[in-house]
């Protein structure tokens, strides 16, 4: 009797193959790719994150990218804002106040919705965002 239900049942039929039987070997190949893909995936949200710690592609393609393509009748799906936001996980019920400080202090406002964002994304008040942006200058 085998404690795996799939080869119990194949013990029974006479056509146990090699390919329907469940290997130590077969299960380590499986569980080593997951491993591969689980740190690639892990190491392309660092890539992302930190070039958007320099935010100065960002503000390219804000300022100069997309204005130059819509001129071509092209828009970006995804505008630097709205990645800006999801990577840092606020909410854009905020954009207002942050737009509004980061003008205010004359700070990038990438930059700034990241940095406040590491240290409340659920519900960042007006003044931890102009404490941010004022240690920002």
């Amino acid at each position: 009797m085998h404690s795996n239900p799939v080869l119990s049942h194949l013990s029974k039929v006479s056509e146990r193959t090699q390919a329907n039987s469940a290997t130590y070997a077969g299960i380590a190949a499986k569980t080593s790719c997951f491993l591969l893909a689980t740190l690639l995936g892990m190491l392309a949200q660092l890539l992302v994150k930190a070039a958007m710690a320099g935010a100065g592609m960002l503000d390219f393609i804000d300022t100069r990218l997309q204005p130059a393509m819509a001129k071509h009748d092209y828009h970006n799906p995804v505008t630097p804002l709205d990645l800006t936001l999801g990577i840092s996980g606020c909410h854009s019920s905020f954009l207002k106040i942050f737009k509004a400080v980061a003008k205010e202090e004359q700070v990038n406002l990438f930059k700034l919705i990241c940095e406040v964002s590491a240290i409340n994304q659920k519900n960042p008040n007006e003044a931890l965002i102009r404490e941010v942006a004022a240690k920002m200058k």
